[in-house]
């Protein structure tokens, strides 16, 4: 997985190229895909025909198990790449990767999406880490023009209060980046 998307490009990988990676299988709404790459195991299924109780047709199916990632690419109106969400759900700690492609200037640094919990900014390289209150989970925002690349780093059980308290803080900053840049996105 890490090696196709490290192929992938902001700006200027299409919608073929994205498909070419990852398969046709994906779920699809106006300028998104998403693909759930999870374990299999084949599956046995029983259906009634016309609700008659006696043999039931049976079918061999796959069937997921264990989600191992969900990859969500964004497209521009020109059906290149313009946002990319990794994340991955297989060790801890659980690392998601969140990059978006010419955002609004304005969101250059974590103090400027509004979260106030900045434990460090490095403004040579402009990048922010935000930490929790115990110092273990951490969300870094780093832009090096044109993109924006924000990091998140949970090292939580995944049945854990704390686990879920991170990933709530962290949707909720995500989503308060996307809002400001899918306007961008749309008319590109």
């Amino acid at each position: 997985m890490q090696q196709k998307v490290s192929k992938i490009k902001l700006g200027l990988t299409t919608k073929e190229e994205i498909e070419s990676l990852f398969g046709k299988e994906h779920t699809t709404e106006k300028f998104t895909w998403g693909y759930n790459l999870s374990d299999s195991a084949f599956g046995v299924s029983q259906s009634p025909r016309n609700g008659w109780s006696g043999l039931f047709p049976i079918t061999v199916t796959t069937v997921h198990t264990n989600t191992r990632a969900l990859i969500t690419v964004t497209f521009t109106d020109h059906q290149t790449v313009s946002t990319l969400h990794v994340k991955r759900f297989f060790n801890t700690p659980f690392v998601n990767d969140y990059f978006f492609l010419a955002p609004d200037p304005a969101l250059n640094s974590a103090e400027n999406v509004g979260d106030s919990r900045v434990s460090g900014f490095d403004k040579s390289a402009g990048k922010s880490v935000l930490e929790d209150g115990s110092n273990n989970g951490q969300i870094v925002v780093e832009f090096k023009q044109p993109i924006l690349h924000v990091r998140s780093i949970n090292p939580y059980d995944r049945l854990s209060n704390a686990y879920r308290v991170f990933v709530k803080r962290e949707t909720e900053f995500i989503e308060t980046i996307s809002a400001s840049t899918v306007g961008n996105f749309a008319s590109d």
